[in-house]
């Protein structure tokens, strides 16, 4: 036990480091656009009515995505609710079960012009092997990452076919835990694989192990290259500057001459004048100095302004192939080891304050269901208020909440 408490503190060290850098991938950037809007791509969305069935049986009931096979048996009056009583021990068996989901969906012959197709999986929980037509295009392991297959040579005119079969993550915990036990809180060895971990039960909710396409699915089609990633980096080790690093990421380049538009607004509006930046071998990277910059800070210590900076790809001629934004807070945090003379402690923009507040924990214990007004609802009935001099943070037993979740 006493390798481990170190061990948490040093976790807890490294997420609030990671927190200085604003990661913008394709997954967390559904926000809104400014200005034109690209052409090149195209979304054909997969969600919606499907079949579900334990895998074996062929005995298929509706189902919906995004949505987890507990919801879908519970709308199909399958399983008694799980909050009621004991219920919660009477759904048990569904998580020791293989699920199989899938449906069948028209392309069209524009669709299939496309240079690229992928099929964009934006959560799959959690062991997933993905077939279309027939095919296996891959398997899945992590409920909280984004995964992308090629379809372009297996889509055809007409009628086609996706089904996803999830395998029960129990066995292979319990078999990982017999070889290494790892000290947990919850549900022994459910640290060995990458799921929401209050799936397995918490002071405060059911165990309910769920599986599922939790997340929205859709083919991607675009031609010429697409952004892959965007990451922006912090430096604040002068005094009254901000050094932003921006680096850019693409996939499927088939043209030269490709730059990456790179625009700022700042917090009071003023838009800064665009970037262009040259990309070689997918990648281009470019550093902006904000000076006297707006710090971000916790709630009750100032203001959170928020600067909006867009990044365009652009062809040879100039013509919108795609574009992502993110809003970022300039700010350093940092965890100070406890020491003989001072207490463990957080640092912000180098001013040390005490961590006062509450976490947010799930708003329903089915992940799909907390974007649905039933669950927004709830959460607005709560005392949760960013002008609360508290500060208020993410239980790290959860997900990732996406924007649509931003509670007002």
């Amino acid at each position: 036990m006493q390798k481990f408490i170190p061990m948490c503190r040093n976790m807890v060290a490294c997420i609030i480091a990671l927190t200085c850098v604003v990661f913008a991938s394709r997954a967390a950037l559904p926000g809104r656009s400014i200005g034109e809007q690209p052409q090149n791509l195209t979304r054909f969305d997969l969600g919606g009515q499907w079949e579900v069935s334990a895998s074996g049986s062929n005995d298929w009931f509706a189902a919906t995505v995004p949505g987890c096979v507990h919801t879908d048996l519970l709308a199909a009056k399958r399983i008694p609710d799980p909050f009621y009583r004991d219920n919660e021990k009477r759904v048990q068996w569904i998580s020791e079960l293989a699920w199989t989901y899938r449906r069948t969906f028209q392309v069209s012959d524009e669709l299939l012009k496309h240079e690229h197709l992928l099929l964009r999986c934006e959560g799959l929980d959690t062991r997933a092997t993905v077939f279309v037509n027939g095919v296996k295009l891959g398997d899945a392991d992590n409920m909280y990452r984004t995964w992308e297959f090629d379809v372009k040579n297996l889509l055809k005119l007409g009628a086609n076919s996706i089904e996803v079969q999830f395998a029960p993550v129990l066995p292979l915990i319990r078999a990982k835990e017999a070889e290494q036990h790892l000290p947990t809180w919850q549900y022994p060895g459910a640290a060995y694989v990458r799921k929401m971990p209050c799936n397995f039960g918490w002071d405060w909710g059911p165990t309910v192990i769920t599986c599922g396409i939790w997340r929205n699915i859709s083919i991607v089609a675009f031609d010429t290259a697409r952004l892959d990633g965007v990451q922006i980096l912090q430096d604040h080790s002068q005094p009254e500057k901000v050094k932003l690093t921006v680096q850019v990421t693409t996939i499927k380049i088939n043209q030269k001459g490709l730059t990456a538009r790179i625009s700022v607004t700042t917090p009071d509006g003023k838009y800064w004048k665009p970037i262009d930046v040259p990309l070689t071998d997918s990648t281009g990277s470019v550093e902006l100095s904000v000076n006297h910059p707006k710090l971000w800070w916790p709630a009750g210590m100032g203001a959170q302004p928020l600067y909006t900076l867009r990044v365009e790809l652009c062809d040879a001629q100039g013509k919108l192939l795609d574009a992502t934004q993110k809003r970022i807070g300039l700010r350093t945090m940092q965890v100070l080891e406890q020491t003989n003379s001072t207490p463990m402690q957080f640092v912000v923009n180098g001013v040390p304050f005490f961590a006062k507040g509450a976490a947010w924990i799930p708003s329903d214990a089915f992940s799909p269901l907390v974007n649905q007004p039933s669950s927004v609802s709830v959460s607005r009935r709560t005392s949760w208020s960013p002008r609360s001099p508290a500060n208020h943070s993410i239980w790290p037993a959860d997900t990732v909440k996406s924007n649509a979740t931003k509670l007002p």
